[in-house]
């Protein structure tokens, strides 16, 4: 016969008992309940404190142009093009960060007009413009397309930023070449010209002693020669032959206000001090082919500082106070 299990009595507790021992149930759970609110805090402060420094940072916009908007990665990114191989230290960082900012939304300025001006960039331009950077000119009825293909397959396994980046990168390339021949067929090929001269100097010490110079009827030619700093034109008396309006646009308002025969007080500019002397006037004459093409080149830059006064643009990289890079900003580039 099988064994009959033996079952013992539960003990029966008291109400006294039963009452502690609720209560004891009651203060362990309480405690549990706090340890785990406790260490979930804790977690959840190291984790913001974790998204805050290490991820925000990398979402955080840095750039906008208009409504778009170029988060830190995207800098990054940009910066990692740029210094290629080179060192990235703080102090690289800080001297080539304005201007990869101003290049970013120049890039960005010509892409939101491109439309207006009835341009586009294929994906099949984008992917000509990376076969052409691969392959040398006088390489390209040599070279065989398996020999391509694998140039740009060890091309893109090495770049330190998304193949997407480069794609738009390159792009951004295209719409600028076709922006600026698009605005350089717009140059009148006719303009009004005036045979110049100028004497090119490093200080406004000097140019004071050319000008007194002059105006002791001291001779323009003789002085250029002598004090010139232009190599190009000081041989030849200064004389720089036909210009166009719009050629040196720092120069233009006097050029083209001075009557013949008169020489200009110094005039300041970026290259330094100059003094002009207009010889000859037309109205309107055929602009020489090697100024077509100067001009030509000017209108993209032109184009680009109106536009810059017409949009709205913010950087959040550069403290316009220190005029470097904001350090939070800074230590998490550098990492």
């Amino acid at each position: 016969m099988p064994k009959k299990t033996r079952i013992t009595p539960t003990k029966q507790l008291t109400p006294r008992q039963l009452s502690r021992w609720q209560k004891e149930r009651r203060r362990q759970r309480f405690i549990f309940l706090i340890g785990s609110a406790i260490i979930v805090l804790i977690i959840g402060i190291l984790g913001y404190g974790y998204f805050t420094s290490q991820l925000a940072p990398k979402w955080q916009a840095a750039i906008k142009v208009n409504n778009t908007s170029f988060n830190t990665q995207y800098y990054v990114n940009y910066l990692r093009a740029a210094l290629s191989n080179r060192p990235k230290d703080a102090s690289s960082i800080n001297s080539i960060t304005p201007v990869l900012v101003r290049e970013i939304q120049d890039s960005e300025l010509i892409k939101q007009a491109a439309k207006v001006f009835g341009i586009s960039v294929t994906e099949e331009d984008i992917n000509q413009s990376i076969r052409d950077s691969l392959v040398k000119p006088d390489e390209k009825d040599k070279v065989s397309e398996e020999e391509i293909q694998d140039r740009i397959k060890k091309f893109t396994a090495n770049l330190p930023f998304p193949i997407d980046f480069l794609k738009e990168v390159v792009a951004n390339d295209e719409y600028r070449k076709k922006l600026q021949e698009k605005l350089g067929s717009q140059v009148p090929t006719q303009s009004e010209q005036v045979k110049l001269s100028a004497i090119l100097l490093n200080t406004d010490v000097t140019a004071t002693e050319v000008r007194t110079k002059l105006d002791n009827n001291g001779d323009f030619a003789a002085l250029a020669k002598e004090y010139s700093k232009d190599d190009k034109t000081k041989d030849n008396g200064g004389d720089m032959g036909w210009v166009p309006k719009g050629l040196y646009p720092e120069l233009d308002e006097t050029a083209f206000s001075l009557p013949i025969g008169t020489s200009s007080q110094p005039i300041s500019t970026p290259n330094g001090y100059y003094i002009l002397l207009i010889t000859e006037k037309k109205d309107s004459s055929p602009i020489s082919e090697d100024a077509l093409q100067i001009l030509k080149s000017h209108t993209l830059t032109n184009w680009l500082e109106q536009a810059r006064k017409n949009n709205k643009l913010e950087d959040f990289l550069i403290n316009t106070v220190t005029d470097s890079v904001y350090p939070s900003k800074l230590d998490w580039i550098l990492r």
